[in-house]
């Protein structure tokens, strides 16, 4: 198997399969592919857009987190509430996207502003459904982790806007699949966007523009 970020070789195992993402998608047995090169990690079968699309109905609401709780007893309200939170960015941009943004609570103000998600949850206001304008920047924040092919999401979002801002969690060496289906290092994330990397406790952030024709 060939690494989906930079084509290097990877390393792979068996993995479990947690009881929620089986139980919405099917998927019952797994392995984990790690580049030997970029150190990326991700989760072999990929999963397909009618399987993300059952995994992610009603993404956090209230059946969403009961049907999720009675198979993972960790995933309580409290945890729930504590992932929703509005998290603070301070972009300026006169028009923003918020790419796999839920309601869009996390565009923050002062632009005109957008939101697309795959849940079709209902903006906050202040914040529209994205109609297929153009945007000074967009923002796809903790998605890429999620998504079965990272590189063709990357090109489409810099077709979107004059710049994309990608931001990823900082997490471990994986072993469970769960709804992170990708799991990336900082070099991984400056080979998808081709710019520089800041790498936080928590996150891994970059910010690319398009190439000029």
């Amino acid at each position: 198997m060939t690494c989906i970020i930079c084509d290097g070789s990877t390393l792979s195992r068996d993995c479990p399969v947690a009881p929620f993402y089986a139980l919405r998608t099917g998927v019952t047995t797994a392995t984990m592919e790690t580049c030997e090169s970029c150190g990326f990690t991700f989760y072999l079968p990929r999963i397909t857009d009618e399987q993300a699309a059952s995994l992610y109905d009603g993404y956090r609401d209230e059946r969403y987190c009961r049907e999720r709780a009675a198979l993972e007893p960790g995933y309580t309200p409290d945890l729930n509430a504590a992932l929703s939170l509005p998290r603070v960015y301070d972009f300026d941009a006169a028009s923003i996207l918020d790419y796999g943004g839920g309601d869009g609570r996390h565009i923050p103000p002062g632009a005109d502003r957008y939101v697309y998600d795959l849940s079709g949850e209902a903006p906050v206001p202040g914040v529209r459904r994205w109609g297929g304008e153009h945007v000074a920047l967009v923002m796809c924040c903790h998605v890429m982790e999620h998504v079965a092919d990272p590189r063709a999401l990357m090109a489409h979002l810099l077709t979107l806007g004059d710049a994309v801002y990608i931001e990823v969690p900082h997490e471990g060496a994986g072993g469970l699949l769960h709804e992170h289906i990708n799991i990336f290092t900082p070099a991984a994330l400056g080979i998808l966007t081709g710019a520089p990397v800041t790498v936080t406790p928590f996150t891994f952030t970059a910010t690319a523009s398009p190439i000029p024709s």
